[in-house]
């Protein structure tokens, strides 16, 4: 296990916008970097390109789109499925930091996810080693790859590519050796167990194509055999495990990442050979689906890299049922698709063999069409031959295009529909719109709320009684400051979210978070009217604790009274609450909620200086008017509702002393009522 002292000279020299942008790209929005979420396969709400924020003044990240967020320790955890073991080691690889021996020694192997990592690490040792050093290796599979496939040693080596010994438990005896259980090669699927007891490689005797995560680390294999029986399955892949989803991989993407992101293009091709090939042409920005039919998922994998996508699918009947269906889903998550159709017979691969890399790429870049070209090009000259057959044509042309966001390349579309096939464009377009319509209500339908369902509107009805009072009419006493909220205390606002002092409390744990650390002058009481005004300096979380606590002041919002009472127990024990400990918070709600209001998507637009010259004040520069403004408006809130409280009690009252008691008691709360209202510049109507 690394030592607090490792791990913090691993955090000094970790920048998240670095660590993050090495995996995902950023684009530069303010003082913050976004991106689309890396997490949520739905880009269509709003704000999607900017759902993912990450700031470097913090240290932190947080998507909005799935309400969780952390440091770039958690980051790795989430996005690469790393241990916060690995993801220290991961950083500090990257940084240079040297993590002592007997450190690394300690990490054992506990859990599945790990044992499975480590699984696939020693497989991929294995299989490199026999391709490059065994006679076997080197006869066979080194063999087919340099002299049949063409491959250079650098391509060999990037992508990884092995041979598994054509024996019937090399890998699994090695592995077995090494310490790795049954239950862990089971669940790897690199080795088959049979009913009768016996296992045996699934791997044996092909060349290993190693798939590996976005972070680089190999997840799985897909596999290609060299046997000429053409009972033999051609390729072989790995099953899905528990570090590993086909659906939602990309064979190639680690390498080509980069390439994607500097072109702002993705290639996307059908079998690992072909992205191979394509990258041995230089042609880098290529990635393929791993042994499944492409997925929305790996559509938005694709979108956190680049909008724009050419496919380049074989042009045999399969491979163009293959480029229609992932037209289609490419267009749903708001792509721009280009197509490549090779001549009869070629693939990347072939052609590349045949031309060489120019011609492969001079091949690329002149021979893209749109989709709807290519679906014309393509099915048109068999349609057009019968009615029947050409209406269904250009109803599956009309439901492709209705996912295409763009309204002028949609309209463009339109008009190449319309005099290719010769139909009216207004009947087109009303086809297409009634098309849209009909999706989108099918769409309301899924996921409109039922009766029995709890109410989505955060507001759906005002509660019977004030929050303060239980169902009896009896006056709920407050609970101690730093105590953890009850499940019977405020029911009605509870039940349904809504907490009537939201904002100001809000933005007085914002204050706690963001600037508690940060020093203030304060105005010190004077004990005679002609005293000086005397300042101290104080630290702001000192000033906030201080002021709530005296006025005896609690959060509505639970998770906002537990981090309040975090800064309190901290204070009252001498020190300063660090935001590491609210950022590495174990309790979630309370993490991802302090991590939230610690990003700010907010930033004053450098037009309002250079242009309009308003010079407005930076919030760092206004901390102390700030606190004083939110505890003062804060106050008053919960003034009013006492206000309101006693005004119940008065309607419930018939004892005179009592009522004469509260009179007394809404008085003073009136009279600081209007002492706030004064400091606040407000009227109370």
């Amino acid at each position: 296990m690394l030592s607090q002292e490792t791990i913090q000279n691993i955090r000094n020299k970790a920048s998240i916008v670095d660590i993050i942008s090495a995996l995902i790209p950023l684009k530069l929005c303010g003082e913050n970097y976004v991106a689309p979420s890396p997490f949520s396969v739905n880009h269509e709400e709003e704000n999607a390109e900017r759902s993912l924020v990450v700031s470097p003044r913090k240290n932190v990240y947080f998507c909005f789109a799935t309400n969780h967020g952390g440091d770039s320790i958690r980051f790795l955890m989430q996005y690469g499925h790393f241990s916060e073991q690995e993801a220290w080691i991961w950083i500090a690889n990257r940084y240079g930091v040297i993590i002592p021996q007997e450190e690394l020694d300690s990490n054992d192997a506990t859990n599945e996810v790990q044992e499975l990592y480590y699984l696939h690490d020693l497989a991929q040792q294995f299989f490199t080693t026999n391709l490059n050093n065994s006679e076997m290796g080197r006869a066979i599979g080194l063999s087919y790859l340099k002299e049949k496939r063409k491959l250079s040693d650098d391509i060999i080596a990037r992508f990884g590519l092995g041979y598994s010994p054509d024996e019937w438990t090399a890998l699994t005896d090695y592995a077995t050796r090494e310490g790795f259980s049954d239950n862990a090669l089971r669940a790897s699927s690199l080795t088959i167990f049979k009913d009768n007891g016996k296992k045996y490689d699934r791997f044996k005797g092909r060349i290993t194509f190693p798939i590996f995560n976005t972070t680089g680390r190999v997840v799985a294999y897909s596999c290609r055999t060299l046997s000429a029986d053409k009972e033999v399955a051609k390729y072989m892949n790995s099953e899905n495990s528990a570090i590993y989803n086909k659906s939602q991989t990309l064979y190639g993407l680690f390498q080509a990442r980069d390439a994607i992101v500097a072109q702002k293009k993705c290639y996307l091709v059908e079998g690992n050979v072909d992205v191979v090939s394509m990258h041995m042409s230089g042609v880098e920005n290529t990635v393929a689906s791993c042994g499944t039919a492409f997925t929305k998922e790996q559509a938005s994998l694709i979108k956190q890299y680049t909008d724009n996508v050419a496919i380049v699918y074989d042009g045999d009947s399969a491979g163009i049922k293959a480029t229609i269906r992932a037209t289609d889903i490419l267009l749903q998550a708001g792509l721009n698709i280009r197509m490549v159709l090779f001549p009869d017979g070629e693939d990347p691969d072939s052609y590349a063999q045949k031309y060489g890399a120019e011609q492969l790429r001079d091949y690329l870049a002149n021979n893209e069409k749109d989709f709807i070209s290519y679906r014309i090009m393509i099915l048109a000259p068999n349609a057009m031959k019968d009615p029947i057959k050409k209406s269904d044509l250009i109803k599956e042309l009309v439901k492709s295009l209705s996912y295409v966001q763009d309204r002028t390349e949609r309209d463009n579309c339109v008009r190449k529909c319309v005099h290719f096939f010769g139909v009216n464009e207004n009947t087109l377009q009303l086809e297409l719109l009634n098309c849209i319509n009909n999706r989108l209500k099918k769409n309301f339908d899924q996921t409109k709320p039922t009766l029995s369902s709890p109410p989505s509107d955060p507001f759906p009805f005002p509660p019977e009684l004030p929050p303060d009072f239980d169902p009896d009419g009896n006056l709920i006493p407050p609970a101690p400051v730093d105590a953890p909220p009850t499940s019977s205390s405020k029911p009605n606002w509870q039940e349904y979210n809504i907490f009537p002092d939201e904002i100001q409390e809000r933005k007085i744990i914002s204050l706690l978070i963001n600037n508690g650390n940060d020093i203030i002058s304060v105005l010190m009481p004077k004990e005679k009217p002609t005293d000086k005004d005397v300042f101290e300096q104080q630290y702001v979380v000192s000033v906030i604790v201080s002021d709530i606590v005296n006025d005896e002041m609690q959060f509505d919002n639970p998770v906002y009274q537990q981090i309040f009472g975090l800064f309190l127990h901290k204070l009252e024990a001498g020190g300063l609450l660090d935001s590491n400990e609210l950022v590495n918070h174990p309790d979630e709600v309370i993490r991802n909620t302090s991590i939230e209001l610690m990003i700010n998507t907010y930033h004053i637009s450098e037009r309002w200086q250079n242009e309009k010259h308003v010079y407005v004040v930076a919030p760092e520069q206004r901390v102390k008017e700030d606190v004083e403004y939110s505890l003062n408006t804060l106050k008053l809130k919960k003034i009013n509702h006492r206000i309101d409280d006693i005004d119940t009690q008065l309607r419930l009252a018939s004892d005179p002393e009592t009522m004469n008691q509260l009179l007394f008691k809404k008085m003073v709360f009136i009279k600081h009522q209007k002492e706030l209202c004064n400091q606040l510049r407000c009227v109370i109507h």
